[in-house]
């Protein structure tokens, strides 16, 4: 538990948006995922698909297309985003995924549009801290449980590879309206990675003898 608490310190300049070993894209983050059999970065081969499953796929199988409107209304609120996101003082601009990515304090965050409800929106901090053994899943589950219990709107979660994040939904059903949102949006993200630090911190406190 000592060895999760001094992480806390070191991993936030650790998550930046590309070239870090555990970084995936915003979507891997904000949908639930199978975890992988190892956490070690290693190539696993996967088994050869017979001929016929390597065909190419049908247009009845292929995957659905966002239509235009949809796609034109999430680039023009992407945009106004990027645009309040720069009024703060910070550099956005997009990732891998087309999700939009900005640095604060050597903190990397996310803003991602949802694709068919564009008013649903998605600010994360991800990769925070990771679980390292079971003997820490426990007391980091009831970390995060405590900081849900007192946070507001913002929610700590264990991410499928094992980091804990934290993520905040709303609905900004005007674009406009996210730049007068996005400071306090700010707050209620720092207020609950204190918090998880200050839960994880008492947790090692109580561990030693």
């Amino acid at each position: 538990m000592r060895r999760l608490i001094a992480l806390l310190v070191v991993a936030s300049s650790l998550a930046g948006c590309a070239g870090a070993p555990f970084q995936e894209s915003a979507r891997s983050y904000a949908a639930p995922k199978q975890p992988s059999p190892s956490s070690l970065p290693v190539s696993i081969p996967e088994e050869a698909a017979p001929e016929e499953a390597r065909l190419p796929l049908s247009e009845a199988d292929a995957p659905e297309e966002m239509p235009l409107p949809l796609r034109d209304a999430r680039a023009q609120r992407q945009e106004r985003y990027m645009q309040s996101i720069a009024a703060a003082g910070y550099a956005p601009f997009l990732d891998e995924a087309g999700d939009i990515c900005f640095k604060n304090d050597n903190k990397t965050y996310f803003v991602i549009i949802d694709d068919n409800h564009n008013e649903i929106t998605t600010v994360l901090y991800p990769n925070i801290v990771p679980i390292t053994g079971e003997k820490e899943r426990l007391p980091t589950a009831a970390a995060v449980s405590a900081v849900n219990r007192k946070a507001k709107v913002a929610k700590a979660y264990i991410n499928a590879s094992d980091w804990v994040s934290i993520g905040l939904e709303l609905i900004v059903q005007n674009p406009q309206d996210f730049e007068l949102l996005f400071e306090r949006i700010m707050q209620l993200l720092l207020y609950a990675e204190r918090e998880f630090i200050n839960q994880m911190s008492a947790v090692v406190q109580a561990s030693r003898p």
